[in-house]
């Protein structure tokens, strides 16, 4: 019988696709049949399809089956549809729900040795856990196809009453085989094809092969298969006896040349030489012919190999024989010598003289990198590639591919870095490559898909503000409940105001909480209550029925309230039947109206919306073919629903123009110019297998053309090598992000850099070490330099920096200047600099929504209190209002402890006021002044009989407060004369007062001194930064007061204190933490000191009459000066 087995081995991908077209182009069946051609993943499709299009200008009539599609339809075709369902009753996801059924049958667990399944799931406990029974049937649905496909003689002898022991040769591996464990699957599988008329795959195999002689007309005539390195035994030998009537054409990758089927890796050689297989390990010359980079990564394609070569065939090569020093481009050399060693099997190591070689090649064909984090490998790759774009004009982004072990890991950072496809180059930003992620999870890409999973976690969830505003911030439920993006931003103050944080109300709380009777405070209905109420009521603050209704929502933001409110309603109707038990026809019935009730898909949202109804549909259509009719509890629709949108979607946005990003996935070894390789690290890479306890093929020993995720993940890295047409880039984190401790690379590279050492001369210096940072010196030095500016601005020397900010100094304002002004100005000269003239804001960001209520009273609360009580306490009214207000606005504890601490706190203030009521009731006045076409006002506290200006804060005087003390008594000394004296009071627990004595007739006038400041600050203070602050003049003048009689420095002393470098010493440690200081300056720079005459014009003078602070008895009892 002639076989017809036609094999196409190449090491390039690019001529295999050539020589497909040439064969397709010969062998053109019926005009209306579609060309099958077999692939093993989407993106081998997707490519070959651009490939048959550049080529024929046009790819159409094709189908791309998967190899078990293709063997289960051709099977079908040939057994007709009657024995032959579309869908097979033993494909995974149908097994695991007939799995399912019958582990909730009593009579299953009748079988000997069943019991071991109980502990699995608690079959015989009073509340089985039902969720764990579907996920056990998951896994085993799982296990039985791999047995199905890779073990058919298990399948066969369990249907013939035997056991896996039948099968074993010579008994290896017996031993670790568990009967028990075998018993109760052998019993599952039975009754699995008890369950169906259908039979089994591996039966349908069998007769289909014995009806081939007489059905073989109804199959093609050509059979492709391409770009397929592995297939399990069973899957080949029924190609095999398909080409016994049909001519099969197997185009497939081969990295070598050379016969190398009986390669041995490393770890084999040491394993014999362990084992003192002498004769096996110590081969004649010609035998010993190796490449360790194939030997130790080509374990899976050898085997294929050898399975192929065991198989008559004809065969046709396409070997790309080509020299590296006939064809190389420049700079390329290194990696075409390295792909040519692989391809002729040479071992440069043992061709290298003495151990080292005699030429070493370094070049930059090939670059690993080393960093400390996935952000920083993203962003030295982009440099890398924006430095091959000036290099090579004809570099299209399309010929980029990126690869890492899980995109996940780097998808967050790409989009930072890199920039999407829709997104356009800004002309002032720093450049930024167009990319495209693929095999993204898909409820990680698409909101709406994240936000229906979401609401599926409603019968779980606290209700936390933050996740309501989340699902408020998706487009489709924006549609549906009428929000506009501009609204969130009332709605979530709105939400901060009302103090609401998690809960829908006090029995969901209990529920929650285990408390059996909890208030509603804090609940969504508590704070919603309280917006409308006062939303109905008025437009101030009012108590009414013990609620502190809140007036924020006026005219026509009811309707924005409404809508909350209505969409509130709906998540708690939802919470309540998403815990229904019902069967699947109804559970699709009701998932397709929560999906309506709650969203609205947008134009952009069309493909989530329409993957979320086929997830749904497709889980009836699978219970329905599996003939599940039982009810079906939420948890393990749930469960359904995640495990589907968890998988990577391995269909969109792979090469699409612009650089490809996406994960390692066997048989996607697709060549590019540039290929690059992230995530290099040992443990991570090759990714390890993760075999179930009781599947027996972990368990046992492995048969040739087993597939393994650690020997796909070795061979795919070897196909990188050979696949990457211009530069290789390989990434690592080497250094520890935290304590910079070196770190090992992948084992894979390993080897790689080894065989680099060893053969071609490179060394540890040529591993390209990124910096910890962006803006590191490093990354903008030597000849790679960064690209973004941004980044560089933060390293450039000190004096440029300083340079590079002089403005114009400001005009005269028009407007008056409000004391206040002058106040922030000289306490933190580089922060009004920076917001007044620069626009700059380095402030902590407002605080954002918290889900947790208060557990204890924070500082600014009890600073807020205590003003507020004073306020009350000083007009003489009644402080009652004030702290029932607080205990009823939700911004204090729960807990019966908050009015005991509002007590002492009201304690406190009634000191503080009644210190100053004891001097007499201070006049809220309005004080103004005007010199050189500008006017300055302030507002003080004034008591006439005194003549004194009095000043108070609940809290610890800070260098601030010495400020505006000096300030209004300047002013207030200029409009009401100078001899009044200006108190300020300070303090919480205990009281302190601090009193600026009267200017004297030697100083200069107040009117000449408050000149003096609002100059600087015009001339100086808002043209440039200046390293000075509040804090800093404080230090700098204690540091030489004389503390006994409270004298400060001369001049002359300051000056001295300076040039001997105490200020370059206090600036930094005073102002270590200002982010305005290291903004201009840098944590590492000392800002040259200019500007010791401003401690002389302002902090000296001020210090001169700051009194030392006593008690505040003893200020009251003194007569104004």
């Amino acid at each position: 019988m002639v076989i017809v087995l036609t094999v196409y081995p190449s090491n390039r991908l690019e001529d295999l696709a050539q020589l497909l077209i040439a064969v397709l182009d010969q062998t053109q069946g019926p005009v209306l049949a579609a060309q099958q051609i077999i692939v093993e993943s989407k993106g081998m499709q997707h490519w070959l399809q651009m490939q048959l299009a550049a080529s024929r200008g046009i790819a159409m009539n094709l189908r791309f089956p998967m190899p078990a599609r293709f063997i289960w339809e051709t099977v079908r075709e040939m057994l007709g549809a009657e024995q032959v369902p579309s869908e097979s009753p033993f494909s995974e996801a149908i097994m695991t729900w007939r799995i399912d059924r019958l582990l909730a049958n009593p009579v299953f667990f009748q079988a000997e040795h069943t019991d071991q399944v109980n502990q699995y799931w608690g079959a015989e406990t009073p509340q089985p856990d039902r969720l764990k029974r579907y996920q056990l049937a998951a896994k085993l649905a799982s296990v039985f196809e791999q047995y199905v496909l890779y073990r058919p003689d298990w399948i066969e002898a369990w249907d013939a009453g035997g056991t896996i022991k039948e099968t074993l040769v010579d008994g290896i591996g017996l031993e670790s085989l568990d009967p028990k464990v075998e018993a109760w699957q052998r019993h599952l599988w039975q009754c699995l094809v008890a369950d169906t008329d259908c039979d089994h795959p591996v039966q349908l195999q069998k007769k289909a092969l014995q009806s081939l002689a007489t059905h073989f007309r109804r199959l093609p005539e050509h059979i492709f298969l391409f770009g397929i390195n592995t297939l399990p035994e069973s899957s080949l030998y029924f190609f095999k006896r398909l080409a016994q009537y049909r001519h099969v054409h197997l185009f497939h990758l081969n990295p070598c040349v050379e016969f190398w089927g009986d390669l041995q890796s490393d770890k084999a050689l040491a394993r014999q030489m362990r084992e003192a297989q002498w004769d096996a390990w110590i081969a004649p010359e010609d035998e010993q012919l190796r490449n360790p980079l194939l030997a130790n990564l080509g374990q899976q394609g050898k085997e294929f190999f050898n399975s192929v070569q065991d198989t008559d065939h004809f065969e046709i090569s396409a070997f790309d024989l080509v020299p590296p020093s006939d064809k190389s481009e420049a700079g390329t050399e290194l990696l075409k010598h390295l792909q040519r060693d692989i391809l002729t099997l040479r071992n440069a190591v043992e061709d290298a003289s003495g151990g080292s070689p005699a030429e070493p090649i370094v070049d930059d064909s090939m670059a690993v990198v080393s960093c400390h984090n996935s952000l920083r490998e993203i962003q030295a790759l982009h440099d890398y590639l924006l430095h091959q774009f000036n290099q090579d004009n004809s570099l299209k982004p399309q010929d980029i591919v990126v690869m890492c072990p899980e995109i996940e890991d780097y998808a967050p950072y790409i989009e930072a870095v890199f920039r999407s496809a829709t997104e356009n180059q800004k002309p002032d930003a720093p450049p930024r490559l167009p990319c495209s992620i693929a095999d993204r999870i898909v409820m990680n890409e698409e909101p709406l898909i994240s936000a229906f999973l979401d609401v599926l976690q409603l019968p779980d969830s606290r209700f936390e503000v933050s996740k309501i505003l989340d699902f408020l911030r998706v487009p489709a439920l924006q549609e549906k409940f009428g929000f506009a993006a501009a609204e969130l931003e009332t709605l979530e103050w709105w939400l901060q105001q009302a103090c609401i944080h998690w809960g829908l109300d006090g029995t969901h709380k209990s529920h929650l909480s285990g408390v059996p009777e909890s208030n509603q405070v804090f609940t969504w209905r508590w704070g919603l209550e309280r917006l409308l109420l006062g939303f109905a009521h008025g437009d101030h603050e009012t108590i009414f029925s013990a609620k502190l209704l809140l007036p924020h929502v006026e005219g026509q933001n009811g309707v924005l309230l409404g809508r909350i409110l209505h969409l509130l309603d709906q998540l708690q109707y939802h919470t309540g039947e998403l815990t229904q038990t019902r069967t699947v026809a109804q559970w699709q019935r009701y998932l397709m109206d929560l999906k309506w009730t709650l969203f609205s898909p947008t134009e952009e949202e069309f493909a989530a919306n329409m993957l979320i109804e086929d997830v749904i549909s497709r889980l009836a259509e699978t219970c329905t073919a599996a003939h599940y009719d039982d009810p079906i509890e939420f948890a393990v629709i749930r469960h359904y629903l995640q495990n589907h949108f968890s998988q990577p979607d391995s269909g969109n946005h792979f090469m699409t123009g612009q650089v490809t990003f996406c994960s390692m996935v066997p048989m996607r070894s697709i060549p590019f110019k540039i290929i690059a390789i992230l995530g290099l690290n040992d443990g991570q890479f090759p990714r390890q297998n993760k075999p179930i306890s009781f599947d027996l093929m972990a368990a046992l020993p492995r048969r040739r053309g087993d597939r393994s995720r650690r020997a796909d993940d070795r061979y795919l890295f070897l196909e990188t090598l050979i696949s990457a047409r211009s530069r290789l880039y390989l990434s690592f984190q080497g250094r520890h992000v935290r304590n910079n401790e070196e770190r090992q690379p992948s084992l894979v590279l390993k080897e790689l850099l080894h065989y680099l050492d060893m053969g071609y001369g490179w060394t540890e210096q040529d591993i390209r070490q990124q910096p910890l940072h962006p803006y590191s010196e490093a990354v903008f030095s030597g000849t790679s330099p960064g690209f973004d500016r941004h980044w560089l601005r933060l390293h450039q020397p000190l004096r440029e920096r300083q340079n590079s900010i002089r403005l114009d100094p400001m005009d005269v304002p028009r407007e008056p200047l409000d004391l206040e002004v002058l106040v922030s100005f000289l306490n933190d000269p580089l922060k009004a600099f920076a917001q007044t003239r620069l626009g700059l804001f380095l402030t902590e960001s407002d605080q954002a929504i918290d889900d947790a209520e208060p557990f204890a009273m924070n500082t600014l609360t009890e600073y807020q209190i205590r003003e507020r009580l004073i306020d009350h306490a000083l007009a003489q009214t009644d402080t009652g209002q004030v702290l029932q207000r607080y205990l009823l606005s939700g911004e204090l504890p729960d807990s019966p402890l908050s009015a005991r601490r509002l007590e002492t706190l009201e304690g406190q203030a009634q000191d503080l006021a009644s210190a100053i009521l004891n001097m007499g009731q201070p006049q809220r006045t309005r004080l103004e002044t005007s010199f050189a076409g500008l006017t300055v006002f302030g507002e003080i506290h004034w008591l006439p009989e005194l003549r004194r200006v009095i000043l108070f804060r609940p809290a610890d005087r800070k260098p601030k407060d010495e400020i505006r003390l000096w300030l209004q008594h300047l002013l207030a000394s200029i409009v009401l004369g100078a001899d009044l004296t200006t108190v300020g009071y300070y303090g919480k627990e205990s009281l302190t007062a601090i009193q600026v004595s009267p200017c004297a007739e030697t100083d200069l006038s107040p009117e000449q001194t408050l000149q003096q400041i609002v100059q600087l600050w015009l001339q100086h203070g808002m043209s440039e930064p200046v390293a000075l602050h509040g804090k800093l003049g404080q230090v700098l003048i204690a540091q030489h007061r004389n503390r006994k009689t409270y004298e400060l420095p001369e001049p002359g002393q300051i000056q001295a204190l300076i040039r001997e470098n105490e200020w370059v010493k206090s600036v930094p440690d005073t102002l270590e933490g200002d982010r305005y200081y290291n903004w201009f300056f840098g944590a590492e720079q000392t800002p040259s000191y200019t500007h010791f005459d401003w401690v002389l014009a302002i902090y000296y003078p001020m210090y001169q009459h700051l009194q030392k602070p006593v008690n505040i008895d003893q200020i009251n009892r003194e007569p104004s000066a």
